[in-house]
């Protein structure tokens, strides 16, 4: 009984915690983006940037990609989102970089799937507000199944990455 019981909180613990890209994948493979498919003009490298916006570090960084014609995926953390930081989001999103929703915290793992959702919901809108852009991205299932389900029923895009 007790290995039956055992086996069962580590299911539940699981459901709401270990991201399941494969299971992404096979039902909702045009709301998640696992892998990329080759691009005919060769390799590719795709630039991400964590835990911005950063007011001494972000405009540097958009200078050398603007000055290397390249673009990138910033992602935000909703506490980093100041009077200061205003105009680098602005900035980003007028160069034509991708946002994506990023948290600086790993708790959001335990966090009830609803309340998640609306925390994420919140974060985009304010973010949206500044960018005056309306396509933002979770950066990825790291939150477990049952989240990640409510997450695709708020109908953001999941990115996930390997």
């Amino acid at each position: 009984m007790a290995i039956f019981l055992a086996l069962a909180v580590a299911v539940v613990a699981l459901a709401h915690t270990a991201p399941f890209p494969f299971l992404l994948e096979a039902f909702t493979p045009r709301q998640s983006v696992w892998r990329m498919a080759p691009q005919p003009a060769g390799p590719a490298v795709y630039l991400t940037f964590d835990d911005g916006p950063n007011v001494e570090w972000t405009p540097p960084l958009l200078d050398a990609l603007a000055e290397e014609g390249a673009t990138a995926t910033f992602f935000l953390i909703d506490e980093h989102l100041t009077d200061q930081s205003a105009p680098i989001v602005r900035r980003i999103a007028a160069e034509g970089h991708a946002i994506g929703l990023h948290s600086g915290s790993r708790r959001l793992m335990v966090e009830d799937p609803d309340d998640l959702a609306a925390r994420l919901a919140r974060q985009a809108e304010r973010i949206r507000a500044i960018a005056a852009r309306r396509r933002l991205r979770v950066p990825r299932a790291v939150c477990g199944l049952m989240a990640t389900v409510r997450i695709l029923k708020s109908h953001f895009r999941i990115l996930t990455r390997s």
